[in-house]
């Protein structure tokens, strides 16, 4: 529905309610992300539940590669996303937990990851019973590294 007079009348007749923007392992997640990111002290920000879209553009001269590759993209989110003090995206968390076992969840993350590789930004894939130390061995390599 891309015509917003027929968005604001659909709107118009629900209520709303505020939810959780992250679940409970992914709220968990964040204050070590957040706390890895102070502790390299380079002006890092870790946002969450960020548009790939927003964030990567594709890069084709041709126009129909282009809009399906935008197509592909523009919907997906990442879990959590690490920009430099300049707003580039340095690294991508995704959290794997028990959802994303299914094969539509690994085929969207699939799709993350390649598009992630060709605009060389690095993913990293948080188990459900990972460790945070193994979280900083991944992490802090990228943090203090040249992109960040």
């Amino acid at each position: 529905m891309s015509d917003p007079a027929k968005q604001i009348e659909a709107v118009s007749k629900v209520n709303f309610e505020k939810c959780n923007l992250l679940n409970k392992s992914e709220a968990r997640l964040l204050p070590a992300l957040e706390g890895l990111v102070r502790e390299v002290g380079k002006g890092q920000r870790v946002m969450a539940q960020t548009s790939l879209g927003e964030i990567i553009r594709p890069v084709s001269k041709d126009k129909g590669d282009w809009a399906r590759a935008n197509a592909s993209i523009n919907s997906k989110r990442l879990d959590f996303a690490i920009f430099n003090r300049y707003g580039i995206l340095v690294a991508a968390i995704e959290y794997q937990g028990s959802g994303h076992h299914h094969q539509k969840t690994f085929m969207r993350d699939a799709v993350k990851r390649e598009a992630l590789r060709r605009a060389g930004v690095p993913m990293i894939e948080v188990q459900q019973n990972g460790s945070e130390e193994t979280l900083r061995s991944q992490l802090l390599p990228l943090l203090n590294g040249n992109g960040a």
